[in-house]
């Protein structure tokens, strides 16, 4: 949906496998959608298993490029794209040191490599395997992925809502992080919906699981520099409704390394720092978080630009211009702003559309869907009359705090932008706002979905609402139209109590 530019220099050898690892896969930030089922070429016989030093189980050697093998009586030739992207064949066979792993299809391509489905043998286990580039611009931003998964591998993933990963190995020269399978991206998930608004009910399990896991990267000085609803996942909807993961750790970094001439970040989630070229910390993925679940409000991105400059204009048409300041000591704030004369005292403005064509030859685009004079007209978009009114209240009441909470994580400056920890305890996350309408619809499906995203309720706020008579132990109640929940999630049931996959996980 929009492209990212990495700057990456070569390295030496990437490190030698790590055991136990902890995140990353799926399709980097600005890769071509690919839809499940990609086609791979087929072979009719497997192709022989190779264990990750390059040597055939039978001891004999196998060149990594444009190495030929012969398989039951065919003769398979194996050539490294141009790109340094493994060149892969159905039922191939990647081997670790422990475990093999059958590619069974294609799910996605990232700049840094792609991704695909592996049965591991042996088991009823499906894994992801994220396949690394191999060319050597892209091997300093593979090492530090999997510095950045072997640092995160000691923490406890489920715990902090990031995707486990299994193990790393080589394969042909090219780096392998295997992972567990998760069902389904955010955006696919709103897709599948006809990209219809989420309700603020399920949007506030969400953003607390991402927040959650935002909150441990930050303790780890980590910036994820990602995210975006392709890189949230949904774990399993069927058993664990709205639980999700966080995945794709390709363009993360470490905060004392964040380089401040790098592109990061997909376009509709890059942050204002980003865009204008000033120094940035992990303060980047609340915005890219703020993005998101304004996206899965609205049903459609808050600021869809087409252009970096589209970007900035969104931003700024809606939220006024960035402070004197931070345009003064922005190194690309001149792509964007001018100003009249030269003056120390004169004041910067946008360019104008013409401006920009003129200057660059991009042609500048609208594809907003709303146009907002400012954040707070948010809270106005979708509004459904219901004809009990404690529900109306508690739906106004509910919006009002999102928006409070939005506006915080999406300040332009980002010393003044809301931190994991904050957000965490807002009224919009902790509901204390709700306990006014104990007899409401909306909240009492809001408290039953929180509470079975936890093992157990939160004591405080859980407390005060069963005196409230809003009680969890009832039986799970199918979403209908009065409980404000879309039909076209009504696939999703709602239970009282979290229930944890067992071996079997997945993510991409």
């Amino acid at each position: 949906r929009d492209e990212k530019v990495e700057e990456v220099s070569a390295l030496p050898s990437l490190p030698p496998p790590v055991a136990m690892l902890q995140i990353s896969t799926g399709n980097n930030a600005d890769t071509v959608r690919v839809g499940r089922g990609g086609t791979l070429p087929t072979q009719h016989s497997k192709v022989e298993a190779v264990n990750d030093m390059g040597i055939r189980l039978d001891g004999t050697e196998i060149r990594p490029n444009g190495s030929t093998e012969a398989v039951a009586g065919a003769t398979v030739t194996r050539t490294g794209s141009a790109d340094g992207d493994y060149q892969l064949v159905q039922h191939e066979v990647l081997c670790s040191l422990k475990n093999s792993y059958e590619v069974l299809e294609f799910l996605g391509r990232g700049t840094f490599g792609q991704v695909v489905k592996c049965w591991k043998r042996g088991t009823n286990e499906v894994v992801a395997v994220k396949i690394l580039k191999n060319h050597p611009s892209y091997a300093r931003q593979g090492q530090i992925e999997v510095e950045i998964l072997a640092r995160l591998s000691s923490e406890n993933a489920d715990e902090h809502n990031v995707v486990r990963a299994l193990e790393c190995f080589q394969h042909r020269s090219h780096t392998c992080l295997v992972f567990e399978m998760l069902e389904q991206n955010l955006y696919d998930f709103l897709k599948q919906n006809k990209f219809s608004p989420l309700p603020l009910k399920i949007i506030r399990p969400i953003l607390q699981q991402v927040a959650k896991a935002l909150k441990k990267l930050k303790c780890l000085g980590l910036i994820h520099a990602d995210l975006k609803p392709e890189n949230i996942m949904l774990v399993d909807p069927s058993r664990q409704p709205y639980r999700v993961k966080v995945i794709d750790f390709g363009s993360a970094s470490h905060v004392s390394k964040a380089v401040c001439s790098t592109y990061l970040q997909s376009r509709y989630y890059r942050a204002p720092e980003i865009i204008l070229g000033l120094p940035f910390c992990e303060a980047i993925d609340m915005w890219s978080l703020g993005c998101v679940i304004a996206e899965l409000f609205l049903g459609w991105p808050l600021y869809p630009g087409a252009l970096e400059y589209d970007q900035i204009r969104y931003i700024s048409q809606t939220q006024g211009l960035p402070a004197e300041q931070l345009l003064n000591k922005g190194t690309k704030t001149c792509r964007f702003f001018s100003k009249e004369s030269n003056s120390p005292y004169a004041s910067w403005r946008l360019k104008t559309t013409e401006e920009h064509e003129k200057e660059t030859g991009l042609k500048s685009k609208e594809a907003r869907k709303y146009i907002f004079s400012c954040l707070d007209d948010i809270a106005h978009v979708n509004l459904v009359l219901s004809p009990d009114n404690s529900d109306m209240q508690a739906e106004k009441a509910d919006r009002r705090e999102f928006v409070s909470l939005l506006k915080s994580m999406l300040l332009i400056d980002a010393g003044d932008r809301t931190v994991p920890s904050s957000v965490l305890n807002h009224p919009f996350l902790t509901m204390t706002h709700l306990l006014d309408y104990p007899h409401s619809n909306h909240v009492q499906s809001s408290f039953r979905i929180m509470d079975m995203c936890h093992s157990r309720p939160t004591n405080a706020v859980f407390d005060a609402i069963n005196q409230n008579t809003i009680h969890f132990s009832r039986p799970p109640v199918a979403p209908t139209a009065s409980s404000g929940l879309p039909l076209g999630y009504s696939n999703i049931p709602v239970h009282t109590q979290v229930r944890y996959c067992s071996s079997v996980n997945v993510c991409y």
